[in-house]
């Protein structure tokens, strides 16, 4: 039976959602009538095995499903803007232009026009997050960046583009222990000072349990668990969630 929640309650979310593949005549299902919500200023996980349709979630509700999928979405309200930090920042960022730049040219895109504001405001944001100090890695290319400082930079851009959901595909997991935690905590500030919904997807129990708010858990497919965080760790309910925690 499939699990009802009332994912209208929140800010963002997508509800009955269905995507198959197509290759030739074959279609494989990969999501059965799944949903999910995001709230401002909170965090929504959404967790489960490798290939049981996190990312095509995400991809869904940010109509970024490669042309072979065909997707079907029974009732959605998303956001105007999308931010994404992926599992390797380096994508996201132009090799051959300073990051510094880079930022700057989604405010002045944003502005309609470049000026000394739009440097500073570039400024402003790196050492928001991180970057110090801001003149120096306003020149920097991203290959001269660390892992952790490329998920910063990526961040940035979430921020500079006033992103309202950002969604974070495994951003931690090619990073040491150390770097993780400051990368999440850069992540959880901005999003709580900018007032960003935040879709984390992981596979790390524990990094769900100290900064989520919310966890969605799938399972082939389908959506077996949905609740707050706490909740679902002390009482859930479906098999393999149960199998998840005591893992």
């Amino acid at each position: 039976m499939a699990l009802v929640v009332p994912f209208d309650t929140f800010d963002y979310f997508v509800d009955d959602v269905w995507v198959a593949y197509h290759r030739g005549s074959d279609a494989t299902n990969v999501l059965r009538g799944v949903g999910i919500g995001v709230n401002r200023g909170q965090i929504t996980a959404l967790i489960g095995a490798s290939g049981g349709g996190k990312t095509t979630l995400a991809r869904a509700m940010a109509g970024l499903l490669p042309t072979q999928a065909r997707a079907t979405i029974g009732q959605a309200r998303l956001p105007r803007k999308f931010g994404f930090v992926q599992q390797e920042a380096a994508a996201s960022l132009h090799p051959l232009r300073p990051v510094g730049m880079q930022i700057e040219d989604i405010i002045a895109a944003r502005r309609g026009k470049r000026s000394r504001s739009t440097r500073a405001e570039t400024l402003r944001l790196f050492e928001e997050i991180g970057l110090q100090p801001a003149e120096h890695y306003y020149r920097q290319y991203a290959h001269r960046l660390s892992g952790g400082q490329k998920q910063r930079a990526a961040i940035a851009r979430a921020i500079a583009s006033k992103a309202e959901l950002v969604i974070a595909d495994e951003p931690t997991s090619q990073l040491d222990l150390i770097t993780q935690a400051d990368v999440i905590q850069v992540m959880y500030r901005a999003m709580r000072r900018h007032d960003m919904g935040l879709l984390l997807i992981t596979h790390d129990l524990r990094l769900v349990a100290e900064v989520a708010d919310w966890v969605a858990v799938l399972h082939r497919g389908e959506l077996v668990e949905f609740g707050a965080v706490d909740a679902v760790w002390q009482a859930p309910h479906h098999a393999y969630t149960k199998e998840l925690l005591g893992a």
